[in-house]
């Protein structure tokens, strides 16, 4: 059975390569998931097939996921 150093496992990601933009965005949502908003996966893979189509869809936005966060 794995062991987590830490209560959140992602929360031990390496930062020091990272560029202070690409940090803001990882820390933004991790919170965001921390706070019950999420995309759902089918969504997502909408989004990723529709690339380089002419119907190219919007990046989804996170939304209120029941079950998510810290209010589950």
């Amino acid at each position: 059975m794995a062991s987590f150093k830490h209560a959140r496992p992602y929360a031990s990601i390496r930062t020091d390569a990272l560029s202070e933009e690409k940090r803001a965005a990882i820390q933004e949502g991790l919170r965001d998931l921390e706070d019950g908003l999420g995309v759902p996966l089918a969504e997502v893979e909408a989004w990723v097939e529709s690339w380089d189509t002419s119907g190219e869809l919007p990046m989804p936005q996170p939304r209120a996921i029941k079950g998510l966060g810290r209010g589950r």
